[in-house]
Formats: C-alpha cells, structure tokens, sequence
C-alpha cells in the first residue's frame, strides 16, 4: 500500500497518499472547504481508525479483537444470530455489479472504521441490510475504488466508536459471568419473587372437591380469581347450591370472585356406561360406536351424542375419545346409526367422555336448545359474570349468544373458546366480536397436530394482546396433579410458558374440581405465575404492543398507552384509573405496565370481571364525583393495600367530566402525601 494515488469521489474527499512504516500507517485526508460529511474511508488491513479534521491515523489492532469486537456488535446489535460457527477466511476476493446506498457520517471523529475479515455465508445482500447501522469498507490493492465494480480482498464495519466501548465492556462482562457464577446471581435464581402480588388471574373449576365452603374460602385466600361451573357436568340444583356456596366465602371473606358458566356447546361425547363403571379397551379389538344415545355401553359397544357420525366419517379416518386417551380408526359404516372402528390402544375410560374426529365438519349448532337454557335458566337468572362460550366458530356464533342473551344480559362478558379449525380460520372476526379469547387446547389438540397446538397457542395471544381482549390458557396445565401433590417439570413450564407468552389468565379444571390436592394446585399454579412474571421485561413488552398496534389510536388508548409508559419513567408506585366499564383499566393492562393497575369502578359487576385482566385490582368506590377527593381516597385505600408508599408517585387516568367517567381523557401524576 505504499503508492501515492489519487481519486476524486463526490461529496467525499480527496485521498493523496498512504505512507507505509512498520507499526503504523498514516493517511493524509485533504477536505474541500464546503465538505463536512464522508460517505466512506477506504483501507487495506486490520487497523483501527481514528478520523480527525485532518488526518486519519490507522493504529494496529489485534485481529482477534477485531474479530470479538465485530461478532458482538453483529450478534447483539444487530440480532446476526448465525455468526457463530462460520469460519474466517483471508484473501477471498468479492467482485459484483451493485448499488449502495451509504449512510453519511459526521467526519468529527467520534466513529471508528474496525477492518472484518470476509466471512463465508455474510453477502453482499446481508450487508446491504445493515446499511442504516453499519457503513461496509472494501479494498484491495488497487490505487482506487470503483462503485458499481467492487473487487475487494478485505472488508469492514463502519461503527460508533462509543459502541465499541460498551461492546468491549459487554465482552468483559460475559467474561466474568463465564468465569465463574457470581453468588449474588445464584440467589437470585432461587431467591422468592419481590412481586408480592401476582399479576396473572387463575380461573378454578368448581366441583365435588371443593365445593365445601371451608375449602372456597381457602381457595380465594389462596388467589382465585374466577370461578369457573362446567355446565357439560352437573345439573342446574348442583350449581346453584355450589354459586350460593360461594358468595357466602366471598362475604366471609370480602375476597372478589368472578363467576363463569361454561356452556357444554356442540360437543360430540360418549354415552352412559352399564351400572357407570368404566370400562376397557384392548389394543386392535373392534368397538362398535352407536348413535343411539338411550343406550348404555360396555367394552364392545359405546354411544355417542352426533347423530351424523355414520353420515360424516369415512373409513380410515381418525377418531379421538377422552382427549386422546383412546385413538380408533374407522373400518365400517353401517347406516343409520352404527360405525365401526378398531382400537389402536390399551385404555380404561369412564362414561360421558369428549370424542373428536379431526378433519370431519361436526354439523351441530353453536348453541344448542339446552345450552340456551343454561344461559337463560341460569346465567341471566343468577346474575353470571361471564359465558365461556365452546367451540365458537364464527362472528356470528358470538352474536347469536348475544341475541339469547338480551338486553337482560348486555353487561355479561363473552368469553369464546377456540377448539378447532373453523374457530381458527375465523379467528380475527371473532376476536372483532368478543369480549375475550380462551385457548382451549384440550378439543383444540386433537384437531391440529400436538406440534402445533403451541403455535395456535402464541399465535391467538399475541393477537388478543394487540386488541386488548384478555385472553385464557387452559386444560391440562397441572393434570398429573389430580392425583399427586406436586406437578411435573414439564407442567410448570407449560404454565410460565403461558405467562411469558402474554396469557391474561391460566386455568384449572379436574386439579380442583374432581381432584385430590385442589389447594396445592392453585397454590403452586400461583407461585409459578409470579415466578414466571418476574422473567418478563415490561419495557420490551411495552415497545412490541405498540409497535403491532395499529394506527391511529382511540384518544382513550392513547392515554392508556402513555399512561404505562409515564409509570414507567418516573417509576410510579401504581396506576389509579377511574373506569365506568372497566374498558379504560383494560387498555392500561393492554401495554402491560411494570406497575399494578388499581381499577376503581361503582359498578359490582364491573369489579368482578375485571378479574380476568392481568395486573388489574378491582376496587369499589361510591361515586365518581368529586374527583380530587376520590383519587386521595383511592391512594388511601392503595397504601393500606400496600400498593405505594408515601413519599413516591402515582399515575391517574381519568375523566374531565365526573358525569361521564367513561371518558377517561385525563392523565396526570400525584405525590403520595401523607
């Protein structure tokens, strides 16, 4: 490199000559007096750069520093993940015909050029994809650069030089944390959550284990927030004393508690069996399935409730009982009502059992004639919060609840469980229509493949969480724990998976309705929850949801929105929103603030199904007038609750007008005083 050359580029400069010595090489860069911006400085080796007004000195550098320096900032600025494993390769020439459009720097010195070494596999596509971050240097012994005719030998990464201070201090860092594994670090994996109070709701099924009203009690002292009565069991008397069992624990203990009815749904299931003892099945035997439902069946013959079954399935096709339990394939159809299938497995199952025929359009009613009677007989009769609606399938299927519903039963949430490929397809025109999403993986899993199913899961979540709807997992989170004290690792990671993947709510079903630890697990459903929430990162959270969110906004989500992050930066105690209908407290929970949301509302029903929206506290206040006053008393009630502490901030959101608080248009912080 020691000729002297000569090259004039627009809007650059003029480069007269590079001196060769043993340790050090020199530069002279010349600017034109109108010129104060680079689009590139050309060089030849490993070599560090420093640009000054006049002069730009190129300093040796160790190739392996190099190579660290540039692999951190790839990695982790700018998330290259597949630079591990590649291997670097000198003296490979790069010759192509393209366009590049350089990012212009300020020549005030505070960039440094670092040389990269040619990497097999990085483009010239992938660089160009950089070109906003990173500036690529190219040379080769040639006396000039020619831009549209690249020959390179060399190539490097144009980069902050501030940058390369902090990815330096990063590597010095992951080094320590490499060496060894700092004590403070290990306790803090194991220490318990600071989070006192978990953010995630639990919704609990109620049956036979724990409808006592000392284990109700335990069971809202222990963090459940909706109760759950599964109208595919039971009768409408069970229920009622169960629903009065539990208002008496909630009085008892002042604890809240939603209610939820489950409609059965078109639900295809098996039949009663002989004298309701269970019975098994042999690998390879034939079963006759019968859709005479008055029959009882046995290990030979068992009924089932879709009267078209024989009409719809074909031989070789698949059919699921009790969640998969037993997996049979269609070898005859004997019209009308019989079909007969071989057992591919050894089980035992007992009577009145879930059957699914993936890939078969079930030709039956969203809302069948007993189901409507369950939500006018009971649902509007005892003053339900919510209806977890099965197998909602279309927009429509939501309206047509709605529609039985009435005006009598306007204020109920619809809650609409996805459970096969129909509910998918149309899943962002019933998301439109409800209030709120359950994943129901139980019916869901054994219509897609169970590979799948966890994609279904991510996918409706994230999507709920964009429109602000709360959303539920459920079925099977803590199954083994039916009958054993404690959960499986696989469980509690399915549970925190759920959290980390955005879920408003996790649900228990036979672990407290028909099983033996229902305490233990809610309780231990509780704590992994806080546990799992403590690994969430608010902020990133927070940027992702409004990043995805579609604009414009609502005037009243843009001041929910800025209300997480105002919370954020002054690192507010909590946020106090006054909501009429709960809509504003949901919109503040959409973005998912570090804080706790204290949701103050007049309304008793309102309070209650607030409970399905993560990070919400539910709090009933006497009026909204007065506002001042009333946001003093909530800060009161707040401090008593342990939620802030006198000296630090709150955030409030509320109306202008205290005759229509559901406007919330007003956003402003508050010392907590005294």
């Amino acid at each position: 490199m020691g000729a002297s050359w000569t090259k004039n580029i627009p809007n650059m400069l003029h480069i007269f000559s590079a001196s060769d010595k043993r340790s050090c090489y020199h530069i002279h860069v010349i600017f034109k007096s109108e010129i104060d911006k680079i689009h590139l400085i050309i060089f030849s080796d490993s070599w560090q750069v420093n640009i000054s007004a006049g002069t730009v000195h190129v300093f040796f550098l160790s190739y392996c520093r190099i190579i660290q320096y540039c692999h951190y900032y790839l990695v982790r600025q700018l998330n290259f993940k597949n630079l591990a494993g590649y291997t670097t390769i000198c003296n490979v020439n790069f010759s192509s015909r393209l366009h590049f459009q350089w990012k212009i720097f300020p020549a005030t010195g505070d960039h440094v050029a670092v040389p990269f070494k040619s990497i097999i596999g990085i483009d010239f596509k992938l660089l160009i994809f950089f070109k906003a971050d990173v500036l690529v240097l190219f040379q080769q012994s040639s006396s000039y650069f020619r831009p549209f005719g690249i020959n390179a030998e060399y190539m490097g990464l144009f980069v902050k030089k501030d940058m390369m201070k902090k990815e330096e201090e990063k590597v010095k860092d992951t080094e320590k944390v490499h060496s060894s594994l700092s004590k403070s670090h290990f306790e803090y994996v194991l220490a318990e959550p600071e989070n006192k109070i978990r953010k995630t709701r639990i919704i609990c099924t109620l049956g036979p284990a724990c409808w006592s009203l000392d284990m109700l009690c335990q069971m809202l002292k222990l963090g459940m927030n909706v109760a759950r009565f599964n109208f595919s069991h039971g009768s409408h008397e069970s229920h009622k004393k169960c629903l009065d069992t539990l208002r008496e624990a909630m009085k008892k203990t002042g604890i809240t508690c939603a209610t939820m009815l489950d409609t059965k749904g078109p639900e295809v299931r098996t039949g009663l069996l002989k004298e309701h003892k269970n019975v098994s099945f042999k690998k390879d035997q034939k079963l006759e399935i019968n859709t005479n439902y008055t029959l009882e069946g046995d290990s030979n013959m068992i009924t089932c409730s879709w009267k078209n079954l024989p009409l719809k399935v074909k031989p070789g096709a698949k059919i699921y009982i009790a969640d998969g339990s037993v997996t049979c394939e269609v070898l005859e159809i004997k019209l009308p009502d019989k079909v007969i299938v071989t057992v591919l497995n050894d089980a035992t199952i007992g009577e009145k059992k879930n059957m699914n025929c993936p890939g078969t359009d079930v030709d039956l009613p969203t809302i069948a004639e007993n189901d409507e009677v369950d939500l006018v007989d009971f649902g509007l009769k005892y003053n339900m919060d919510m209806i977890a609606a099965s197998f909602i399938r279309s927009a429509e299927d939501v309206e047509h609840i709605r529609d039985v519903l009435g005006p009598r039963g306007s204020h109920i949430m619809i809650i609409s469980k996805i459970e096969n490929h129909q509910g998918l397809y149309n899943y962002d025109e019933i998301l439109k229509a409800t209030d709120g999403i359950m994943v129901a993986r139980g019916d869901l899993g054994m219509e897609v493949a169970p590979e799948k199913v966890f994609v279904c899961q991510k996918w409706m979540i994230e999507k709920a969480n964009i429109a602000g709807k709360p959303v539920v997992t459920a079925t099977q989170m803590l199954e083994s724990m039916v009958k054993s004290p404690r959960p499986t690792r696989a469980e509690a990671s399915d549970v925190a998976n759920a959290v980390l993947d955005g879920t408003d709510c996790v649900m228990l079903s036979g672990e407290t309705a028909g099983g033996s630890y229902p305490l233990q697990s809610l309780e231990i459903m509780a704590k992994i929850c806080r546990e799992a929430e403590r690994c969430l990162n608010p902020e990133l959270v927070q940027a992702q949801i409004r990043k995805l969110t579609p604009t414009p906004v609502s005037m009243r989500e843009a001041i929910a929105s800025s209300s997480a992050q105002l919370a954020l930066d002054i690192n507010a105690d909590l946020i106090i929103v006054l909501t009429e209908h709960g809509e504003s407290a949901r919109l503040v929970a959409k973005y998912r603030p570090r804080q706790l949301i204290l949701a103050c509302t007049t309304n008793s029903a309102v309070m209650r199904q607030m409970n399905v929206t993560t990070g919400i506290i539910p709090f009933k206040i006497p009026s909204f007038q007065g506002t001042e006053n009333l946001l003093k008393s909530c800060i009161q009630a707040a401090k008593e609750m342990n939620l802030c502490k006198k000296g630090n901030k709150v955030v409030c959101v509320h109306s202008s007008k205290e005759e229509d608080p559901g406007i919330s248009n007003i956003l402003k912080i508050l010392d907590i005083e005294q």
